[in-house]
């Protein structure tokens, strides 16, 4: 079979694709028997061959140039799972996982440069982004970092992910051992506690008596209170709220009487100390008591 390069879709369609090669012809033939292409120059004189095998599948590019430099398109046919890019609405968490993914399998140092430039399309992020991805990697530990010359370099290792995930499964581990211990104490007081109820039937209608009891001394302790109550608000016990009142107004007029009497009687001592204030003020002192207050006398009334 011979054609030129176009003729090679439908091998492509097939799923098989060249291996890098070039010809610098544009004429080539199918060898069914070796299975490789034979590229041949156009002149008649000459007679070169250029084999190149046949693989299945790359899914790559079959960029052939010929001679005036054309380069067919990738392989219209490789699937559509493949190679699709991450959503933008991806949370950070996930875009963080992607990063590490991607630096664990290159197995390699990367400069914060080499990092602005790949991972943008590695986690659909913005270029200024990068930075704040990779600090916060390396504040969780999930990233390592260290200083080289004049730069930082950074990297993950594949191992890590193991030695990260048996940490967290020990973690869990632990947890759940104190948690079925937990439950096991739990299950021990459930049981001593049905033990017991089974045991004190009798004790608990005894202590039901006793607070029905208990019950019956407070209401009727309610009712001899609210009987009191009624007998200081109706005046069955010295008199009612109105006669209550006019007491308290006929003490307070004959308290305010004699403290007037009072304040006459200084007046006389006064005279009698002649004026010597120190002997007036030791008098009111010991006369007052308590309602005496120091440079003022007697205490003034408050109703």
């Amino acid at each position: 079979m011979t054609g030129t390069f176009r003729d090679l879709a439908p091998f492509a369609k097939r799923g098989w694709v060249l291996q890098p090669g070039q010809a610098r012809s544009n004429l080539l033939c199918f060898h069914s028997q070796s299975n490789q292409l034979s590229l041949e120059h156009d002149s008649p004189a000459s007679f070169v061959q250029f084999h190149v095998p046949l693989v299945r599948p790359s899914w790559g590019s079959y960029q052939l140039e010929h001679d005036h430099g054309t380069k067919y398109p990738p392989n219209p046919y490789k699937p559509k799972h493949m190679n699709i890019a991450p959503s933008k609405s991806l949370p950070p968490a996930a875009k963080q996982q992607l990063i590490l993914n991607h630096l664990r399998a290159s197995r390699t140092c990367h400069t914060l440069k080499d990092l602005e430039k790949c991972l943008p399309s590695v986690a659909s992020i913005n270029g200024m982004q990068v930075k704040d991805y990779i600090q916060a990697l390396t504040d969780d530990g999930k990233l390592h970092v260290e200083k080289i010359g004049s730069g930082n370099w950074y990297w993950a290792w594949a191992g890590e992910e193991q030695k990260e995930k048996e940490k967290v499964k020990h973690d869990l581990v632990r947890e759940l051992e104190k948690l079925e211990v937990a439950v096991l104490e739990l299950e021990e007081k459930n049981k001593a506690a049905r033990g017991a109820i089974g045991n004190g039937g009798g004790d608990e209608d005894g202590e039901r008596e006793e607070l029905m009891a208990r019950k019956a001394d407070g209401a009727a302790a309610i009712v001899k209170l609210k009987a009191e109550e009624d007998r200081y608000l109706n005046g069955g016990a010295g008199g009612g709220i109105e006669m209550k009142e006019v007491d308290i107004k006929r003490w307070k007029e004959e308290t305010e009487m004699w403290t007037d009497n009072i304040y006459v009687l200084e007046e006389y001592l006064g005279k009698l100390a002649g004026g010597d204030r120190e002997i007036v003020e030791s008098v009111k002192r010991e006369c007052y008591g308590q309602e005496y207050v120091e440079g003022e006398g007697l205490r003034e009334l408050q109703f």
